[in-house]
Formats: C-alpha cells, sequence, structure tokens
C-alpha cells in the first residue's frame, strides 16, 4: 500500500486598492477612500487614507488638479499616482510639492506637473566667511522630492514651469526608472538671504545626490540601506529644455 502525500502551498498577493480623485465631481469621505465614489482633492488622500494607501492606485480623472501644500508619502510600499490619460497637477506657483521619503515602489504615470516648488532645506551650508560661522544650509523648491527611496518609476511625464527643481532624488535605492517624460522650464526661483547680500537660484529637470549619513537635515539616516552601491538610475527617451539655475545672479548684490 503506498501513501500519497498531497502538499498544498498557499500564496498570498495583496489586493491593489483603487482610489480615484476627480475635482469637479468627487466628494471628500470616508467612503472615498473606500472606492465607493471619487474624492475630491489630492490632498485629502494622502493625509486621511494612510492605512489604504499602501499597494494603492491613485487615478486622477483627466483635467487640472490643484495643489495648495505639501503632499507627503512617507513609509508606504507600492504606490502608484496616474491619470487616466492626461491629468495635470497644478500648485499655481504656491510653495507646494511632493515629497516620498522611506518608501518603496512608487510609480508617477501620465502627469503633468506644473507651477510646484516646495521649499527644502538642501545639502549646501551657507557659512560667514569672515568669522567661519554657521548660518544655514541653503533652501531649494523642489516639484517632486525623493528621500531614502526605493523602486522609482516615473512614464510619460511632464514637468514644466516649476519653481526650482522638477524631481530630485536624494539617496535613492534600487532601480530607478525615469522615461518617455518632458523636462521644460524647470528654473530661477529666487531666494534671498538678507544678511550674506547674495541671491540664490535653484533650478534644473532632474538632480541626483547621494549624501553622508544624516547629510540631509531633519531626515533620519538609513544606513542600513547601501545606497550609493545598490542602485541603478536609467533615464530614457526623455527631453530637457530651458532648465537652468542662473549663474549670472551668483555673485553679490552691490
Amino acid at each position: 500500500m503506498r501513501l500519497l502525500q498531497l502538499i498544498v502551498i498557499f500564496q498570498t498577493t495583496s489586493l491593489i486598492v483603487s482610489i480615484t480623485v476627480d475635482p469637479v465631481y468627487g466628494y471628500d469621505n470616508q467612503d472615498c477612500l473606500n472606492g465607493i465614489h471619487p474624492c475630491k482633492h489630492l490632498h485629502f488622500v494622502f493625509e486621511n487614507g494612510t492605512k489604504y494607501i499602501n499597494n494603492s492606485e491613485i487615478v486622477l480623472v483627466d483635467g487640472i488638479h490643484n495643489v495648495a501644500k505639501e503632499i507627503k508619502l512617507f513609509y508606504h510600499t507600492n504606490v502608484t499616482l496616474k491619470s487616466v490619460t492626461s491629468a495635470i497637477i497644478n500648485c499655481n506657483k504656491s510653495n507646494a510639492g511632493f515629497t516620498v521619503a522611506y518608501t518603496n515602489l512608487f510609480k508617477l504615470e501620465r502627469i503633468q506637473v506644473t507651477n510646484c516648488g516646495l521649499l527644502h532645506n538642501g545639502t549646501t551650508v551657507i557659512s560667514n566667511e569672515t568669522h567661519f560661522q554657521y548660518l544655514k544650509n541653503l533652501e531649494v523648491h523642489i516639484a517632486f522630492c525623493f528621500i531614502y527611496s526605493q523602486a522609482i518609476y516615473i512614464n510619460n511625464c511632464s514637468f514644466i514651469n516649476n519653481n526650482g527643481i522638477g524631481i530630485a532624488l536624494y539617496n535613492t535605492n534600487k532601480t530607478i526608472n525615469i522615461i518617455d517624460s518632458v523636462f521644460t522650464s524647470n528654473s530661477n526661483y529666487r531666494s534671498f538671504v538678507p544678511h550674506l547680500r547674495d541671491l540664490f537660484i535653484s533650478g534644473g529637470g532632474i538632480y541626483i545626490e547621494y549624501t553622508t549619513c544624516y547629510g540631509l537635515e531633519s531626515y533620519s539616516c538609513v544606513s542600513h540601506l547601501n545606497y550609493n552601491q545598490n542602485t541603478n538610475i536609467s533615464i530614457r527617451n526623455c527631453s530637457f529644455n530651458s532648465n537652468t539655475a542662473d549663474s549670472r545672479y551668483s555673485n553679490p548684490i552691490p
């Protein structure tokens, strides 16, 4: 008599939650986070849908989505922000933008980002050369800022007329793909430091930097991830036009 042994393996997969944002017909409440009807504002989803955002797909209906504050995505996994075909995120030249930190797998698809530029502390230190005194970190404006995040995919997006830098990647890890995207006129945000009598301008399509541990002010170091040795950054089929930090304004003002 032979004994037949049957082994059954159950594999669990995470379901992708779909949240729609419609600035015209949406309504912000708990039901929209459950996918029963569209939400109205993008910031409402990120501020109130924390437990829904992991393994989620946030879909922007075509049209203009106004953003007037910082939108944060911290400590999340597998988040896609995309449009149906061509949505526009417009920050209306306010101090607004996106900060994605300590997040694993983020996708941005078919979205135009314009007039954004959230203020961040950069890694450049401003000091008083006469008295050798530390004053502050140079502040820069960034539309989409990625910090200590992994696996970032940006596809068919446009970053146009943003105040400062379109995309900044600080200490990003694993695969970073930016493909079929456009970067135009991300530049010339002037920030004045009166006591130094200098005018600093941040600008550019894409900015990439790897810092020492704790090189980023206000962000805790993730030292166990070897960022600068385990990263593959690919920028393909992208166009860059008129992205600049104008050096004419780097001299002291008389």
